[in-house]
């Protein structure tokens, strides 16, 4: 702070961070409007209930008084040929017949001159609407604000790195790997940066998880286990066999009014810094490699499968847990391959409990299917397993992780051992349905279509370049390279081996073939 740049620059931006913060203290106005009209039974129409309003630009609630004898019988939007593409934001409102009331929110950022409020009417039912309030909120301000604070947040952070690199503390190797990381990053972000959803398979009912949460916040559940407005107010306990641990941050974003799209999108964009540096620390740390760590963060980041998850059916769970999984494959492999005589051994269990903890918070079908192949690797590993240290280690991870997550467990276990819910009565289904063929394996772009498998119009394979990276493996494998390595590498290609040994093994088991 001793330096005048340093103390302009935090100077102008905490008058700035003044200025939003008196700005989203300021009183909100109400606005109301006559919006009656009747219509009629059977007639499919589209009227301009209220039109000609004008609103500066903002966050604003609509809500709108109707009568209607029958749910999903219309809907009411809002639209304004005056303002230009992007400038005004809003959805589709849904009208029940024991609601009697609209509730949605609209998102103005220029001055609507000629604003209008449209009910769509499906011609079923009777229908009549009454007056409208327009709610002015803080929205803007609040966006705002949350905006500068991380591009606040940004500043620091580069001056940080760059009072790093000026002391001689941030060595080539490490700025190297913080640039590719980045740019790892960054590309499989790519879409997200578009200011649009892209439309995919479970989407919307993810949009619905971070609107309840952010729902059940508000009214003050903490943590949430109803989201007080689904089912026409009824509420649904999604979030207790589901967990909403990590989209705690789309819904603080929701609740700072930015659109549930575009809190989608930043959380999918924190998913993908996170996987990319995780999985390059994991692995820089097995390989002891910088150029190794993001080489394998670029394979797993952006590998088709993951890609896949993410982009085609936005299956948030599974993609949250691939998060942890490096961790995993760490935890294994320090736990199996490290002296447990060591001192450094004492804390390998460490990323082993995060990695456990973070995908049963995230989906817990990851976790079964994850739990099977450490029990696996445990049998592999059979006599290291008594050993008293590495046997405490594994205790030690479970145990912790168990007790991270007992806020989501409990219930999700007192739900499901004693009431009569409904996935216990869904038919199973066999693997086969949507198993693939042997050679699409090898595919390396996703298949939609009628080139996919009957009964699975969407699938991806392994992906071409991993392909070549396991022949290449076993290539070494067969040829012997691995006999002139040193004591230390020994354990990584044995551990490796393993590791392409189970692969193999979960590729046969993805067959439509697999008995």
């Amino acid at each position: 702070m001793k330096k005048k740049r340093i103390s302009v620059t935090t100077g102008i931006f905490m008058a700035i961070f003044l200025v939003l913060l008196i700005l989203c203290l300021k009183p909100c106005k109400t606005y109301e409007y006559e919006g009656e009209w009747t219509f009629v039974p059977g007639e499919e129409t589209v009227e301009a209930v209220c039109e000609g309003i004008t609103l500066k630009p903002g966050v604003y609630r609509m809500e709108l008084e109707y009568w209607t004898d029958k749910d999903l019988g219309a809907y009411a939007t809002v639209s304004d040929p005056t303002v230009i593409t992007g400038g005004l934001l809003t959805n589709y409102e849904y009208f029940y017949g024991q609601l009697g009331r609209t509730d949605f929110e609209i998102w103005l950022f220029e001055t609507a001159d000629d604003l209008h409020l449209e009910v769509h009417y499906l011609g079923e039912g009777d229908l009549s609407t009454g007056r409208l309030l327009i709610h002015e909120t803080r929205g803007l301000w609040t966006m705002l604000m949350t905006i500068f604070l991380f591009v606040w947040a940004a500043v620091l952070t580069v001056r940080h790195l760059r009072r790093l690199n000026a002391e001689g503390k941030l060595p080539g190797e490490k700025r190297a790997a913080i640039f590719w990381v980045a740019g790892i990053a960054l590309l499989s972000s790519i879409p997200f940066l578009s200011g649009l959803s892209i439309p995919a398979g479970d989407l919307v009912y993810h949009l619905m998880r971070i609107e309840g949460l952010k729902d059940g916040l508000l009214s003050g559940q903490i943590p949430v286990r109803i989201e007080p407005k689904w089912l026409y107010d009824h509420g649904y306990a999604s979030g207790v066999f589901y967990c909403d641990a990590f989209l705690l941050f789309p819904a603080l974003l929701r609740m700072a009014y930015f659109p549930v799209t575009m809190s989608y999108n930043a959380y999918c964009i924190l998913v993908n810094v996170a996987t990319a540096w995780i999985s390059y620390e994991c692995f820089r740390r097995i390989f002891r490699g910088s150029s190794a760590g993001v080489a394998c963060s670029a394979l797993y980041t952006l590998s088709l499968n993951r890609i896949y998850k993410m982009y085609e059916v936005a299956v948030v769970g599974e993609y949250t847990a691939m998060i942890f999984l490096p961790l995993i494959a760490y935890g294994l492999y320090r736990t199996f391959t490290e002296d447990p005589k060591t001192k450094e051994y004492r804390n390998c269990w460490v990323p082993f409990s995060i990695g456990l903890a973070g995908i049963l918070q995230s989906h817990v079908l990851t976790c079964e299917m994850t739990a099977g192949i450490i029990l696996v690797f445990c049998l592999c590993y059979v006599r290291k397993v008594f050993v008293p240290e590495t046997f405490l280690a594994l205790f030690k991870a479970a145990s912790v992780a168990i007790l991270l997550s007992l806020w989501f467990l409990v219930p999700f276990l007192d739900y499901y051992l004693t009431q009569d819910v409904h996935v216990k009565h869904v038919a199973g289904r066999t693997i086969q349905a949507d198993g693939l063929r042997i050679r699409d394996l090898l595919a390396s772009f996703i298949k939609v279509g009628r080139n996919a498998p009957a009964r699975a119009p969407h699938f991806c394979g392994f992906g071409g370049i991993l392909v070549l990276c396991l022949a290449a493996f076993l290539g070494l494998w067969i040829t012997r390279r691995f006999r002139k390595a040193q004591e230390d590498d020994v354990r990584l290609y044995a551990f490796g081996k393993l590791m392409t040994l189970m692969g193999v093994m979960l590729l046969v088991m993805s067959l439509s073939v697999f008995p």
